[in-house]
C-alpha cells in the first residue's frame, strides 16, 4: 500500500496591500501570515508529499523585498523537508514580456519550485513525482488571457497524441470558470471544456477567480485571505488530497478543505429612506455595530457600510466612520441616489447603470457650463460677486 498526499493552493497574492498607511501594511501582513501558516500546516501537520500552486502566488510580477522574503520563507518549509512544489503563472505573476523577468523564475532558479509552463519544459511535457514506484504526471497551463481556449485545445490535442503513462495525472490551470465569475472574461472556460480531459487527467487544479469549487473532478480552493467583501462568505483555503494505491492501482481517494484564520469582514446595510436625517442614521449605525464573531484571528475587522435608497440629506461618510470603533478599515459604499434621479429610474426602461451614468454625465456637463458662463459674464471676481468671501493673505 502506498499513500501519497498533496496540497493544492491558488491565489495566495503574497504582497497584496489595500488602502493606505497602517491599514495597507496590516493587510500585507494578513496575506503573509495566511501564506506562511498554510505552508507550515501543509508540510508539518498534514505531511504532504508535494504542493501545487495554481497561479498568483505573488500579487505582482516583481514584488518588493518584503514580499520576496515571505515567499521564500513559506516555500522553504517544503524545500527543507524535501517536499516538491509545482507552480504555474497567474495573471498577477505572469512573465513580463518586456524583459523576461518574473518572481517565478527567481524562485525556480533558487530551487523553491518547479515552474510548469509549456515554454519551460518543452511543450506540455509533464513533471514527474514518484514514490514507491507510483508515478504522478503533473501538467500546467499558465494564465493565457484571450488565448486560453486555444491553449486548452492545444493541450487536449497533446494528450491525445501523448497519453499519460503514469498511475495518476494532474492538470493545473489559471482560468475563469463559467457560472462562478460575474463576467465571462476571455480566459473563461466551461466545465464541459475541462471534462474533455477526463479520460486522461485525474485531477484538475484551478486558480484565478477566488471562488471555491469542487465537483469531484475540477477543484478550486479559493484565496487564503479575503480580498474584498464579495469573498467574505466564501470558504477559501487550500485543499489536501490523499491517494491510496495498491499494486499500482488507485483504490481510495479523499479530498478536504483546510481553512486558514482570516481577518473578519463585517457588512452592515441601510436604506436611507427609513431615516429622517443623518443624526438618526448615525444613531442606528452606532447601535447596530457589534464586534464580529470570533474567527480565532484576534484582529480588528474590516467594516463595510452599504447605503441604498433615495437621499434627502447629505451623506456624511466621515461621521459614519466615527461611530464605529475598533475597526482596521471602515468602508462606506454609498449607492444612494437623489430624488430627481429616482424619478427618472422609475419611469425608464433602460438598465439602471446606464441611466445613472447618463444622469451624472449630464449634471457634470451642466455644472461645467455654468462655471464657464459665470466666469465669462462676471470675470475673474465671479466668486466675490456671488457673495463668496475669498480669504486674503494679510
Amino acid at each position: 500500500m502506498t499513500t501519497i498526499k498533496f496540497a493544492h493552493f491558488a491565489d495566495c497574492h503574497v504582497g497584496h496591500g489595500q488602502w493606505r498607511g497602517r491599514a495597507r501594511e496590516m493587510r500585507r501582513q494578513d496575506f503573509a501570515d495566511a501564506f506562511i501558516s498554510s505552508c507550515l500546516e501543509a508540510a508539518f501537520s498534514l505531511r504532504v508529499d508535494f504542493a501545487l500552486f495554481s497561479g498568483d502566488i505573488s500579487d505582482v510580477v516583481r514584488p518588493g523585498e518584503s514580499a520576496r522574503s515571505v515567499l521564500r520563507e513559506g516555500l522553504d518549509v517544503f524545500r527543507r523537508n524535501e517536499k516538491e512544489v509545482y507552480a504555474i503563472f497567474g495573471n498577477h505573476d505572469y512573465l513580463d514580456r518586456s524583459d523576461g523577468l518574473s518572481i517565478m523564475h527567481g524562485l525556480q532558479d533558487q530551487g523553491y519550485l518547479h515552474l510548469c509552463d509549456p515554454g519551460e519544459v518543452g511543450g506540455y511535457t509533464p513533471y514527474r513525482f514518484s514514490k514507491d514506484k507510483i508515478d504522478i504526471a503533473i501538467y500546467g497551463m499558465p494564465w493565457m488571457g484571450a488565448a486560453t481556449r486555444s491553449g486548452l485545445m492545444t493541450f487536449n490535442n497533446y494528450l491525445l497524441e501523448n497519453p499519460p503513462d503514469s498511475q495518476y495525472s494532474i492538470f493545473m490551470a489559471h482560468v475563469g470558470l463559467e457560472g462562478l465569475s460575474p463576467v465571462n472574461f476571455p480566459e473563461t472556460v466551461s466545465v464541459d471544456d475541462l471534462l474533455k480531459l477526463k479520460p486522461m487527467i485525474d485531477y484538475v487544479a484551478l486558480g484565478h477567480i477566488h471562488k471555491p469549487y469542487n465537483d469531484g473532478y475540477i477543484r478550486m480552493p479559493g484565496s487564503l485571505e479575503v480580498l474584498n467583501k464579495g469573498e467574505r462568505l466564501d470558504q477559501g483555503g487550500f485543499i489536501i488530497t490523499t491517494l491510496e494505491f495498491h499494486e499500482g492501482r488507485l483504490i481510495d481517494f479523499e479530498s478536504k478543505k483546510i481553512l486558514p484564520k482570516k481577518r473578519p469582514w463585517v457588512v452592515e446595510s441601510y436604506n436611507v429612506d427609513e431615516y429622517r436625517g443623518m443624526p438618526e442614521l448615525l444613531s442606528q449605525i452606532g447601535q447596530d455595530h457589534e464586534p464580529p464573531p470570533d474567527t480565532g484571528s484576534n484582529r480588528d475587522p474590516i467594516v463595510v457600510v452599504e447605503l441604498d435608497g433615495v437621499r434627502e440629506y447629505r451623506i456624511d461618510k466621515q461621521a459614519i466612520k466615527l461611530v464605529i470603533p475598533d475597526a482596521l478599515v471602515i468602508q462606506v459604499d454609498d449607492q444612494t441616489v437623489p430624488p430627481e434621479l429616482e424619478k427618472i429610474l422609475a419611469g425608464a426602461n433602460k438598465p439602471r447603470d446606464q441611466i445613472e451614468m447618463e444622469y451624472y454625465e449630464s449634471n457634470l456637463q451642466e455644472d461645467a457650463q455654468l462655471a464657464m458662463d459665470i466666469r465669462r459674464n462676471l470675470g475673474t471676481n465671479a466668486l466675490e460677486v456671488l457673495g463668496v468671501k475669498i480669504p486674503t493673505t494679510d
